[in-house]
């Protein structure tokens, strides 16, 4: 209903909370605790270069997509923040840099949802199939805002293993080893 409201008006302050609602997919500064995570024990000037830089990044994603004229420009406006927290998941994984390695199934799940919830709204996926039908209930904007909760879900339980993660390291060490990155990922 929301949605239809919104869609059938023009006035400024509408298409501002619409363009904000559809923000929501990148949850713009959701994945700050995995940055600093991940970057614990690197050096503090090399840190707050790589937070910055993905909040500057995250910030330009906000703007581009509040000025977006189509739903995939919103949508493709947050490719730099996700390609930074792809890389920074990426070196997780090998076990190169910082972060609870029982984290990563919820890592994957935060930006694999999202992704999921921005094309069905893009796409308008049940509206195409079923015209008429989905106007209200299960139409894509309502999917995509199910997913969001599901995304934020997994973004929370990444977070909680990621701060207690960081409450045990001391990051004395050149390799940074710890006893968690012993585990297999077979131990998930």
């Amino acid at each position: 209903m929301f949605r239809t409201d919104i869609s059938s008006s023009s006035s400024r302050r509408q298409l501002i909370a619409r363009r904000l609602t559809e923000a929501e997919i990148s949850l713009i500064l959701r994945a700050l605790p995995l940055v600093t995570a991940t970057t614990l024990c690197f050096t503090p000037i090399l840190k707050w270069f790589i937070i910055t830089a993905y909040c500057l990044l995250s910030l330009w994603g906000l703007y581009k997509a509040l000025t977006a004229s189509s739903p995939w420009q919103r949508r493709l406006c947050f490719a730099l923040p996700f390609a930074m927290r792809s890389v920074l998941t990426f070196l997780r994984i090998r076990g190169m840099v910082g972060g609870s390695h029982m984290a990563l199934s919820h890592v994957y799940l935060q930006d694999g949802v999202s992704i999921l919830g921005g094309a069905i709204g893009a796409m308008r996926i049940p509206e195409k199939w079923f015209p008429g039908l989905v106007d209200f209930y299960l139409n894509s904007h309502n999917i995509m805002h199910v997913l969001v909760v599901v995304a934020v879900y997994s973004m929370h339980k990444a977070t909680i293993k990621d701060f207690e993660w960081m409450s045990t390291q001391t990051c004395n060490t050149v390799a940074n080893a710890t006893v968690e990155q012993s585990l297999t990922h077979i131990d998930l």
